[in-house]
C-alpha cells in the first residue's frame, strides 16, 4: 500500500521474480530507497546484456503489472536512535564505515549513505563520528557512473560526515580523480585506516572486484570480521 514500509534492514537485498512469454525470470537487487520510505521500493539495475536475463522482464513491466518480490539476506546494518544513538552490525558497535563500490554495486551503498545522512539529521552532527562514512566508487568510464548528483548532494549536505572518491578505468580528458583500479593508497587515504575494532568495510560489485578488494584489505591489516562482501556472503551466494 501507499503507506507501507518495506520492513527491510539497511543493506538487505530482495529477490524479484516474474513471468514473460511463459518463462519465469528471477534476479537479486539491493534497494536504493530507505526501509522507512513509504509506498515505494527502488532498485538499480542494468538494462543491457550485462544485466542478465531478468532485464527482459524489467523492460516490459508497466504500471499495473504484477511481479513477485521477496526479502532475502544481505548486510543488515542497524541504526539506533536517541537517547543512545549508535550503529551496529551483528551486535558490534560501528563508528566508521568504508564503502567500496564497483559499477552497479553502488546500489546498496546509496541506501546506506541515505540512512546515514538521516541518522545524522535525527541525532545531531555532534553525536556522530566525523568523517564516519567514506565511499570509493569504481567504474569503467564516466557514463557508467550512477546517481552522481545524489552523491554530490549528500556530500555537500553532510561535509563533516560523508566523503566519496571516484576511480575510472577509462577516464575522460581532464579527469581529476582516480585512474585505473582502487589501490592500497586509496584505501589508506580515503576509506578507513588504520583499521580498528569499531570499523567496517562494505564492498559490492562484480565478483572479481570484490575478490581483489578483499585481498587488498587483508594486506592492509584488515581481517574478515572487519568487512562485508556481498559476493562472498553465504546467505547471498546460496541464492545466486
Amino acid at each position: 500500500g501507499s503507506l507501507q514500509c518495506t520492513g527491510l534492514d539497511i543493506g538487505q537485498y530482495v529477490a524479484v521474480r516474474g513471468e514473460i512469454d511463459g518463462e519465469t525470470l528471477m534476479g537479486y537487487f539491493s534497494p536504493i530507497t530507505r526501509p522507512t520510505d513509504e509506498g515505494v521500493i527502488g532498485i538499480l539495475c542494468r538494462v543491457d546484456a550485462r544485466g542478465g536475463p531478468i532485464t527482459k522482464l524489467l523492460q516490459h513491466i508497466r504500471p499495473g503489472s504484477t511481479i513477485q518480490m521477496r526479502a532475502m539476506g544481505g548486510l543488515r546494518i542497524k541504526f539506533h536512535p536517541k537517547p543512545n544513538p549508535h550503529i551496529t552490525f551483528r551486535g558490534k558497535t560501528i563508528r566508521r564505515i568504508g564503502l567500496l563500490a564497483g559499477g552497479t554495486g553502488i546500489a546498496p551503498m546509496l541506501q546506506i549513505i541515505r540512512a546515514y545522512g538521516n541518522f545524522v539529521l535525527q541525532n545531531g552532527p555532534d553525536a556522530v563520528t566525523p568523517h564516519g562514512l567514506n565511499l570509493i566508487y569504481a567504474a569503467e568510464e564516466e557514463s557508467d557512473l550512477a546517481y552522481m548528483k545524489i552523491l554530490e548532494t549528500l556530500r555537500d549536505t553532510f561535509p563533516l560526515h560523508f566523503r566519496f572518491y571516484v576511480v575510472l578505468n577509462r577516464p575522460p580528458t581532464g579527469w581529476y580523480q582516480g585512474v585505473g583500479f582502487i589501490e592500497p593508497m586509496d584505501i589508506r587515504k580515503r576509506l578507513v585506516y588504520p583499521p580498528t575494532d569499531e570499523d567496517m568495510v562494505v564492498m559490492c560489485g562484480p565478483p572479481v572486484f570484490e575478490m581483489a578488494m578483499r585481498k587488498t584489505l587483508f594486506h592492509l591489516g584488515f581481517n574478515s570480521s572487519q568487512w562485508f562482501s556481498f559476493a562472498a556472503d553465504d546467505n547471498i551466494s546460496a541464492h545466486l
